[in-house]
């Protein structure tokens, strides 16, 4: 019985990387290139900076890195 249920879980686990999606967002003109995006869990966001200067991103609200 615990090894059936570690190997569920287990494979859960395995399943929620397997779906997830990556997102690039740029920013230029002092805007992002992406308006609204919903993302899930195990998901990867890469913000890439295509203005000529340094740019600040501020997260609000509950984030987990």
């Amino acid at each position: 019985m615990k090894i059936s249920l570690m190997l569920v879980v287990v494979m859960g686990l395995a399943g929620v990387n397997s779906f997830a999606q990556e997102y690039e967002i740029g920013q230029k003109n002092k805007e992002f290139t992406v308006k609204e995006l919903t993302v899930r869990v195990g998901d990867k966001m890469t913000f890439t900076n295509q203005d000529p200067f340094s740019q600040h991103l501020q997260l609000v609200g509950k984030s987990v890195f």
